[in-house]
């Protein structure tokens, strides 16, 4: 039962999608939260860092077209 699961995940992109969009949002922020607190509690640091987060996406798109037109 459960490695049909997985296999009916692995083959359909998705929930792989949703999957890795949960998983950039809570580990990005925990990062942002990290540097608010290290940095004594400056928004600057965090609106660069999070600014250079987004224009990674577009210098390195990770995301087929299709599957970033079904998360948006």
């Amino acid at each position: 039962m459960a490695s049909t699961i997985i296999l009916h995940i692995r083959d359909n992109p998705i929930p792989n999608a949703y999957l890795g969009f949960m998983i950039l949002i809570i580990c990005g922020a925990i990062l942002l939260t990290w540097i608010y607190k290290n940095t004594g509690g400056s928004i600057l640091a965090v609106v660069l860092f999070h600014t250079m987060n987004n224009l990674s996406f577009f210098i390195f798109p990770t995301l087929e077209i299709k599957l970033a037109a079904f998360i948006f």
